[in-house]
């Protein structure tokens, strides 16, 4: 198992809005994108106005999987009987 950087929060913040890309964040702080995508995500969801880079979208949408969720989201919506029970 690899062990994660640790970075401070208000480091991530700085070195993720002034990256112009995820790529430059990554190799900016050593942190692996996915680790760096779901911490950014994170950080958004408890109100920090992160920027987006257009290549993070990408893996948002499709993961190293390869699912595209969000079509997984419409076919679900598209059969989805409300109320859910």
């Amino acid at each position: 198992m690899t062990k994660h950087k640790k970075i401070p929060p208000e480091t991530f913040v700085i070195v993720w809005q002034t990256s112009k890309s995820i790529d430059e964040f990554v190799e900016r702080t050593g942190l692996n994108q996915p680790a760096a995508v779901t911490r950014a995500n994170t950080y958004r969801k408890k109100g920090v106005p992160l920027k987006r880079f257009s290549k993070q979208l990408e893996y948002v949408r499709k993961n190293r999987s390869g699912l595209d969720y969000e079509a997984l989201k419409n076919l679900a919506m598209k059969y989805h009987k409300w109320p859910y029970r």
